[in-house]
Order: structure tokens, then C-alpha cells, then sequence
């Protein structure tokens, strides 16, 4: 009996369980719930899980690695600026390259096409020098406003000459000067011409080259030791750039230069006549520093134009050069009353702009070097 009982009460447990799992599985319809879960054992809006990030770090370098790294990008730029200086138009800066890196057997050009000389160049120039360089191969110098080219000047004299002309006497000084033609008068002619000067005379000439003479002014302020905007090299750099090109001019003879440094006040006048002044010159430049002083560009100017106003030789100098940042206040009153058609100022700034010198009425021309 106990065997037929156990054998019900399976079989009626095995017939619940079935039932259920026959409720919980899709009808025909589609309709019902899956898997023998309810809908409630399942969130709404499934929290979505972010993605692993399976990716790795990249290993530190090693220091020594990382200086490796920063000397080839240095190396790299350095050579590019050597390249671009020998590729520029300016060759009187690329031969000046070759002489600093003791390189005199070979052209510019000839280097430029040397990836071995360019970084042995490269090597042998420091930063600072080349700076000045690639800034000079840049810099235009204002050279086509700035007159450099002698000037004629006729002279009278006392003997014959190709140079002459012919016009009317204006004292008796001119009597063995009066022409043919006059001489010839009768007398009765002649002398009523004498008296009233009208007689024809012959004034000869000796034709003379006046060499011109450019004044700089090169402010050496601690302004000028900031940065330029590009990033590479500072201010006073790119200045001696500007003034390294019309040194390269002196040393070729065309033209005379003087110059002053200034900062807070105007330095010793330095004159460059000569080829062997012009490389003392360039020497200079090259290695210039800033001597940490304030701006008084107005007291430049005018030293500078108390020296050409004063100057008792025969060289001719109406062409001021201002290279500066422009930190500094100035008298305009005074700019528009010395600056003109006898004195004229031109203005190299390096960095910032300055609205009074541009006036245009004040600066025969003005450029801004970023």
C-alpha cells in the first residue's frame, strides 16, 4: 500500500511542475514570457555597461632617451635655418655663414646641396649667432627707401673740363671766361654789353661723387631681450639682423654709417667708413646682448639729429634708421617739425607697433618686424 501511495504523490508533483513550465513557455499566439522568468525579475532600461579600455600606457621613456629626442629636433631646426639661409636670396649673408663656420672652399650654393656641411654648419654656429643670421637673410632693411647711392655734385673750375655751360657774366671775375663770340663784338657793341653785364661767359665744371651716410639708432633696452612672436630668437636679434644687412653694404664700400646704441640715453657714436670698420661692426652685432636699461627714443633722435645739423665734413647724411621695440613716449610736435624732406627718418620696429612713428608725414618708411 505504502508503495502505491509514494507513487501518487510523484506523480502528482511531476503534474504541477509541468503545468507550470507549460504556462510560462509562448503560445501559439507569440503570447506569454520566456525562459520561465517573469518580467519583473528584469530592470526597465538596462544600465548600459562602458567599454573596456583594453589599451596600454605608453612605457616612460628613459631620460637619457628623451634628451636624444630633444637633440635631434634641435639638430633638425638648426640645420633648416642653415638650408634656408644658403637657399635665400640674401648670398652677402650666406658667404658671412660660410666665413663664421670657417667653410671657404666651397659657394652657398654648393653648400645648400651638402646635407653633410650643411650640419657640419649647423655645428659650428651657435644659436644665438645664427639667429642674428636667418634674421638678416629675412629682414629687407628698408634698402629700397634708404638712399645709398652717392650723389653728383657739380664744381666749378678754373681749367676746362667737359662739364660746362654758358650765361651771362655777373662780375668782372668772368672776363677771361666771356666766349668767343662776344670777343668778337665791335667795340662799340661790346662795351654797352660789358656794362650791362650781358656778355656771354663759359663756366666750367668738375662733376663729384658724394658719398651718403646713413645714421642708425639701435636700441639696446631690456625690452628688447623679450621674444618675437615666431617663438625663435629675441627682439635685440632680429635688430641686429636689420643692422648686420647695411653693414654688409659698408663692407662692400657703398655708403658710410653711423651709429649709437641706445637705451636710456644715447651711447658712444660709432662711425664705419671702411670695410675693416664695417667687420668690427658686424663682429659686434652678431654677439649683441641688451644692457638692461629703460627707452628714450625721443633723446636718440634727437643726438642723432644735433649730429647731422653739426657736422662741418662733406658727407652727406639725411637718412636716419630707428631700430627698436618703441616703448617710450614722444613729442610729435617736435617728430613733425625736424623730420621731412631735409632729414629723413626711417623706422625698423621689432615686435610691437608704435602709431606716431607710423605717421607717415614723420617716417619716410616704417616697417614692423613680428
Amino acid at each position: 500500500m505504502l508503495p502505491v501511495i509514494i507513487t501518487a504523490a510523484i506523480a502528482v508533483g511531476a503534474f504541477a511542475l509541468l503545468s507550470r513550465w507549460i504556462r510560462r513557455r509562448p503560445d501559439s499566439a507569440g503570447l506569454g514570457q520566456t525562459d520561465g522568468f517573469d518580467q519583473e525579475d528584469f530592470p526597465a532600461d538596462p544600465v548600459e555597461q562602458p567599454e573596456r579600455d583594453y589599451s596600454y600606457p605608453e612605457p616612460e621613456l628613459d631620460p637619457w632617451e628623451k634628451y636624444d629626442q630633444l637633440r635631434d629636433a634641435e639638430e633638425r631646426r638648426n640645420t633648416q635655418a642653415v638650408r634656408d639661409i644658403l637657399q635665400g636670396d640674401d648670398q652677402e649673408v650666406a658667404r658671412l655663414l660660410m666665413e663664421l663656420a670657417r667653410q671657404h672652399g666651397s659657394t652657398p650654393q654648393e653648400a645648400a646641396r651638402d646635407d653633410d656641411l650643411i650640419r657640419q654648419i649647423a655645428r659650428s654656429i651657435d644659436d644665438d649667432m645664427r639667429n642674428v643670421l636667418s634674421f638678416a637673410s629675412r629682414t629687407n632693411a628698408q634698402t629700397d627707401s634708404i638712399e645709398l647711392e652717392p650723389s653728383d655734385e657739380l664744381r666749378p673750375t678754373a681749367y676746362p673740363s667737359d662739364e660746362f655751360s654758358v650765361g651771362p657774366m655777373v662780375s668782372d671775375a668772368d672776363v677771361d671766361a666771356i666766349v668767343p663770340e662776344d670777343l668778337a663784338l665791335t667795340d662799340d657793341v661790346f662795351y654797352p654789353l660789358f656794362g650791362e653785364d650781358e656778355l656771354q661767359v663759359t663756366r666750367h665744371f668738375e662733376r663729384l661723387q658724394k658719398r651718403r651716410r646713413v645714421y642708425i639708432l639701435l636700441d639696446i633696452s631690456g625690452s628688447m631681450e623679450g621674444h618675437m612672436q615666431s617663438g625663435r630668437g629675441t627682439r635685440i636679434q632680429w635688430a641686429a639682423g636689420v643692422a648686420l644687412k647695411l653693414m654688409l653694404k659698408a663692407r662692400a664700400g657703398q655708403a658710410e654709417y653711423l651709429l649709437r646704441f641706445f637705451g636710456d640715453t644715447a651711447h658712444e657714436r660709432q662711425q664705419v667708413s671702411t670695410p675693416e670698420e664695417a667687420q668690427v661692426m658686424i663682429d659686434t652685432l652678431i654677439r649683441l646682448r641688451d644692457w638692461n636699461e629703460g627707452t628714450d627714443i625721443e633723446d636718440a633722435l634727437r643726438t642723432a639729429v644735433d649730429d647731422i645739423t653739426s657736422a662741418d665734413d662733406e658727407i652727406e647724411t639725411s637718412d636716419i634708421l630707428l631700430i627698436s621695440d618703441g616703448e617710450a613716449s614722444l613729442d610729435q610736435a617736435w617728430l613733425h617739425d625736424t623730420f621731412g624732406e631735409d632729414i629723413r627718418l626711417h623706422v625698423a620696429m621689432i615686435g610691437l607697433d608704435n602709431p606716431v612713428l607710423a605717421d607717415q608725414t614723420i617716417s619716410t618708411s616704417y616697417e614692423v618686424y613680428k
